[in-house]
């Protein structure tokens, strides 16, 4: 088998029908020079007796108790072959069945450490366009979703995530990827992913842990000092009170534009 210029890596627990979406998702892209690499947590709900009926090519697949989603991806970036990785969880998808296409013909001969496009969010309220910020956004905010990345395998080899973070792990990555490879990416002027609203990083009943790991990510890897880090915190905790207590303000304030549910 040649090197597939991605690896696609799904984790996934116990959300058969995300996995469907997803698998669906992928089969429908135009270009076929990608594996598909599936780490499930052990699931019960038919997860394993689904996947164990998969046949596609570059499909590969394992079952066990891990020890978080960080140590699940980390499970996937171990054994996967490509020469980048994507990281689409059971019921993120593409955003058009081009992504891998373009991604291709973006990158080209050149290697850049990382690859990045915009997003689209989907929700109980309906579908909304996440535009990438700049990369120099990411010491304040991560600055696209971590599912409109594209990271260098080596790299992300190298690195792995940190799985002290239990919830940012994939920001702190992104930081230490900017910081070693300054001005090394490339913007893909496309969204990339649907991600599905309500993961574990936007729920309330995490939220101390998730401030703490911001906190962290500011002063240990970002090394700001502490006057920014303290004013970039009290921002992102104060902007992720609003968007809790008025969602919908944030979306017309955040999103590009919103889309029909059925777009």
């Amino acid at each position: 088998m040649s090197t597939p210029m991605v690896s696609i890596i799904t984790v996934t627990y116990n959300n058969l029908e995300g996995i469907k979406r997803t698998l669906e998702s992928i089969q429908s892209q135009t270009v076929r020079d990608f594996e598909w690499v599936v780490i499930d947590g052990a699931s019960s709900d038919g997860t394993q007796t689904y996947l164990a009926e998969v046949e596609a090519p570059g499909f590969r697949w394992i079952s066990e108790k891990d020890g978080g989603i960080y140590n699940a991806m980390n499970k996937g970036i171990a054994i996967a072959l490509g020469k980048y990785a994507i990281f689409m969880n059971a019921g993120d998808q593409f955003a058009s069945e081009q992504v891998i296409a373009d991604f291709r013909e973006a990158v080209g001969a050149d290697r850049p450490a990382l690859v990045y496009g915009d997003a689209m969010e989907q929700g109980k309220s309906g579908s909304f366009y996440k535009p990438a910020r700049h990369p120099s956004r990411n010491a304040y905010v991560m600055f696209t979703h971590h599912q409109a990345i594209f990271y260098e395998m080596s790299i992300l080899k190298a690195k792995g995530y940190d799985e002290t973070y239990r919830f940012g792990s994939d920001w702190a990555l992104t930081t230490r990827v900017l910081k070693d490879h300054p001005g090394n990416y490339l913007k893909i002027d496309k969204p990339i992913c649907v991600f599905e609203r309500g993961g574990v990083s936007q729920r309330d009943d995490h939220r101390k842990q998730i401030n703490h790991e911001h906190w962290r990510i500011y002063r240990e890897l970002g090394k700001l000092s502490l006057p920014t880090a303290a004013f970039y915190w009290l921002l992102k905790t104060q902007t992720n009170n609003v968007r809790r207590a008025l969602p919908g303000l944030y979306d017309s304030i955040r999103y590009k534009k919103q889309l029909s549910s059925h777009d």
